[in-house]
C-alpha cells in the first residue's frame, strides 16, 4: 500500500513517501537530503538509475494534490474577540476555515465546577474561550494556528503576567498546558485542535517566582521556575519549568528520591504554601458575589502577598539548591530540543512536555509514554547512571533525544492516523536518528565518549513478516515485537 519515489539532481536528493488508500495515491511526506547530510547520495542514484524517471514534466512524477493531509486553505489573520488574535499560514487547514473564539460565560454551572477543580490543583481561572476550528474533538490539522492573548485586556497587574498559563481542555475535562511565550503583555502559543482554552494564573508559579528560584545553567542560560504541585495526586512533587526556542518542558521529581537532605525544606515550604492557599480560598468565597473570572486575579494577588509576607517561607526559599541530577536532566532536554528542532527542523509539540524522574527499578534510562499527542510524557531514570561515569551521562543524553523524538512523531499525526501510526516506522526512525545525533554531538564536542546505542540485533524477529501484524500475538508481546523489528530496520537503513 505504499511506494517510494526518488527524484535527484546535482545537489539534492528528494524522497517522497506515498500511500495508496481506497484506490487513490496520497503524498504523505517529502524529505530533502544534501550530499553533506546523505553521504551515499551518488551511490543511490547509480544503483536506482534504471528504476527512476527524473523528468519533472513526466505525469508519473506529478505531485498529487492531497488537501486531506497537506492542507488547502487561505492564510488567516483575524481578531475573533476582544484581546485575542489568530493567524495561520496558507494550507494550515484542510479547507478554508474561520477559527471562532467564544468567551465562556462563568455563570455556566458545569464551567464553575471545572473551575473549582482547577483551583484545587493550583490554577486561578482568569479567562476562558470555546475554540471552534471546524474539527472534531480529537482531530488535528496539517499545520497550526497561532494565538495571541493580550493580557492587558484582562485587568491583571503586569507583575503577574509571568504566572499566566494557557490550558487546553477536551470534551472529557482532561487538560494540559500549552507551550507559550510572553512578549510584553501578549501571551503567544500555537494549537492544531478544537478545545476549550483556559487562561489561568498558576499559584505554584507564583510561589516559584517569589522565592527567586530562577536558575541559570545549561545551553540556553535562561530563567527557570521551580515550584511544587498542588494537585492532590502529585503532593510532594517538585517541578522545574523551562523554555527553549523550540518548545517548553517541565521536569517532575520527588525531592526525597533525588536529594533527601533538601527534602525536609521543600516539604515545609509545601505546608506553608498549602496554608496560604486555604486562606486564599476563604477570601475567594467572599469575592464570589462578584464576577468569578475577574475576582480570581484578586485572589491570586492575595496569595502572592501572603507568601511575600511569610518570613519563614522566604528564609527557606533562600536555602534551596536545585539538585545536580535535575540540572543535568534539563541540560540534556534542552540539547535534544536544539538538535531536533534546530538541526533536524522537526515540528515540535505545542504543549509543555513533562519529563518525570523515576526510581522504579526498570533498566532503561528513559522511555516515552502514551504516544498520543495530547498526553505524551517521558520517564527518565538518572539513578541508573553510575556516579561519575561520563559514558553513562552521554548515553542519558542520547536516550532523552531518542525519546523526545517519539513525542515529536506524534506532532505529525493527522486525520488518517491509522495509516501514519506505525510502531515499526517510529522505532526505525528513532534508531536511525540516534546514530545521526551521536555523530553530531561528538563532532560538536557535546559527547566525548562512545556510548552504547540502542541494541538493533533482534534478528530472530525477522521470522515474522514485517508488513503485517502476526496472528496469535497480542498486547505487550506484539508491541515488543514491532519495536524490535523497528530496531532492526533502523540498523538496515544505516
Amino acid at each position: 500500500n505504499r511506494k517510494l519515489k526518488l527524484i535527484g539532481n546535482d545537489s539534492v536528493l528528494e524522497i517522497k513517501r506515498y500511500y495508496l488508500w481506497n484506490g487513490k495515491e496520497y503524498l504523505i511526506a517529502t524529505m530533502w537530503f544534501s550530499e553533506e547530510d546523505f553521504g551515499d547520495f551518488l551511490m543511490i542514484r547509480e544503483h536506482t538509475s534504471g528504476e527512476i524517471n527524473n523528468n519533472p514534466s513526466d505525469p508519473e512524477n506529478e505531485i498529487i494534490p492531497y488537501s486531506e493531509v497537506t492542507g488547502n486553505s487561505k492564510p488567516i489573520n483575524d481578531t475573533p474577540c476582544e484581546g485575542v488574535t489568530v493567524s495561520a499560514e496558507a494550507n494550515a487547514f484542510y479547507k478554508d476555515t474561520e477559527v471562532r473564539f467564544t468567551p465562556v460565560d462563568d455563570s455556566m454551572e458545569n464551567f464553575l465546577t471545572f473551575e473549582d477543580n482547577l483551583f484545587e490543583q493550583g490554577y486561578m481561572t482568569i479567562g476562558a474561550w470555546e475554540v471552534d476550528a471546524g474539527l472534531k474533538d480529537d482531530e488535528t490539522i496539517p499545520g497550526q494556528f497561532d494565538v495571541t492573548i493580550d493580557l492587558a485586556t484582562m485587568d491583571i497587574d503586569p507583575s503577574m503576567y509571568d504566572c499566566v498559563r494557557v490550558l487546553r481542555v477536551n470534551d472529557e475535562g482532561e487538560y494540559y498546558v500549552y507551550s507559550s511565550s510572553l512578549d510584553g503583555s501578549k501571551l503567544c502559543f500555537s494549537s492544531n485542535q478544537n478545545s476549550t482554552l483556559v487562561a489561568v494564573i498558576c499559584l505554584a508559579v507564583v510561589g516559584g517566582l517569589i522565592v527567586g528560584a530562577g536558575i541559570e545553567y545549561g545551553v540556553s542560560n535562561k530563567y527557570y521556575i521551580w515550584d511544587r504541585q498542588f494537585d492532590p495526586l502529585k503532593l510532594g512533587v517538585e517541578t522545574l519549568h523551562g523554555k527553549t526556542e523550540y518548545g517548553s518542558y517541565c521536569i517532575e521529581w520527588i525531592m526525597n528520591d533525588v536529594d533527601p537532605d533538601m527534602a525536609e525544606k521543600t516539604a515545609r515550604m509545601a505546608e506553608i504554601e498549602q496554608k496560604h492557599k486555604e486562606e486564599a480560598e476563604e477570601y475567594r468565597k467572599v469575592l464570589n458575589v462578584f464576577e468569578r473570572l475577574r475576582s480570581n486575579y484578586h485572589v491570586a494577588e492575595y496569595y502572592r502577598q501572603s507568601l511575600q509576607g511569610d518570613q519563614e517561607y522566604q528564609n527557606l526559599g533562600r536555602q534551596l539548591k536545585l539538585p545536580e541530577t535535575v540540572q543535568y536532566t534539563a541540560k540534556c532536554i534542552e540539547t535534544a530540543f536544539e538538535y531536533l528542532g534546530g538541526r533536524q527542523r522537526l515540528f515540535m509539540p505545542r504543549s509543555e512536555i513533562p519529563f518525570k524522574i523515576v526510581y522504579d527499578g526498570e533498566g532503561a534510562l528513559g522511555e516515552a509514554m502514551n504516544r498520543f499527542y495530547s498526553s505524551a510524557y517521558v520517564k527518565v531514570r538518572p539513578g541508573n547512571m553510575k556516579p561519575g561515569d561520563q559514558t553513562d551521562r552521554d548515553n542519558y543524553l542520547l536516550t532523552i533525544t531518542h525519546e523526545l523524538l517519539h513525542v515529536c512523531q506524534n506532532r505529525y499525526r493527522v486525520q488518517i492516523d491509522s495509516l501514519t501510526n506505525s510502531t515499526r516506522f517510529d522505532e526505525m526512525v528513532a534508531v536511525y536518528m540516534e546514530r545521526e545525533a551521536l555523530a553530531y554531538y561528538q563532532y560538536n564536542g557535546i559527547i566525548t565518549t562512545e556510548p552504547t546505542l540502542t541494541d538493533s540485533n533482534y534478528w530472530g524477529a525477522l521470522r515474522i513478516p514485517i508488513q503485517t501484524e502476526p496472528a496469535g500475538i497480542k498486547g505487550q508481546e506484539l508491541n515488543d515485537l514491532m519495536i524490535h523489528e523497528g530496531y532492526n530496520l533502523g540498523r538496515l537503513a544505516m
